[in-house]
C-alpha cells in the first residue's frame, strides 16, 4: 500500500528522493526499522534519520544494500533505471564511484568484486588485488599455451 503511495508521489511529483527510496527498499524487503537496523549494524535513530531525509548513508552502506538485496546502485543514488538487477544487468561503474569521468559498463559479476574491493581496509585491498592479478596473468599465460 505505501509502495503504491510512493508511486503515486513520484508520478505526481517526479523523482522519488533518496530516502524514499530507501524506505521502499526496507518495506519491499518486509522488515521493520529495528530489523533493518540491525542487519545494517547501525541505531533504529540512525535509520530512521535516514529514511525521514534528516542524513544520508554512507557509500559503504549504499553499496552494502545494493549487493546485498540486488538493488541497482544507480537507482539507489539516482532514482534513474529500475529498482532491482537482473542477473543479466550491467552496472554502470561511474556510479560506483559517484561519477567517474570514464563509466564502463561492467557485468553485475565484475561490479561485486569492486564492491568487495572497496569494503577491505588498505591490507586486505593490496592482498585482494595480488590475488585477482595473480589469477589473471595464470588465466592469460594457460589461455597463450592453449593457442600455441
Amino acid at each position: 500500500m505505501l509502495a503504491q503511495k510512493l508511486l503515486i508521489s513520484q508520478y505526481k511529483w517526479g523523482k522519488m528522493e533518496m530516502h524514499e527510496r530507501l524506505k521502499l527498499i526496507r518495506e519491499k524487503i518486509g522488515l521493520n526499522q529495528i530489523a533493518f537496523a540491525e542487519v545494517l549494524s547501525l541505531s533504529r535513530r540512525t535509520l530512521s534519520n535516514w529514511e525521514t531525509g534528516r542524513n544520508e548513508p554512507s557509500l559503504s552502506v549504499l553499496q552494502k544494500i545494493s549487493r546485498d538485496y540486488n538493488i541497482n546502485m544507480n537507482w539507489l543514488i539516482t532514482g534513474d533505471g529500475k529498482m532491482i538487477l537482473d542477473k543479466s544487468d550491467n552496472i554502470d561503474i561511474g556510479y560506483i564511484f559517484y561519477g567517474m569521468a570514464n563509466t564502463q559498463k561492467l557485468s553485475q559479476q565484475e561490479a561485486e568484486i569492486v564492491q568487495d574491493y572497496r569494503v577491505l581496509d588498505k591490507d586486505d585491498q593490496e592482498i585482494f588485488y595480488y590475488e585477482l592479478k595473480t589469477a589473471a596473468l595464470k588465466a592469460k599465460k594457460k589461455k597463450r599455451m592453449e593457442i600455441n
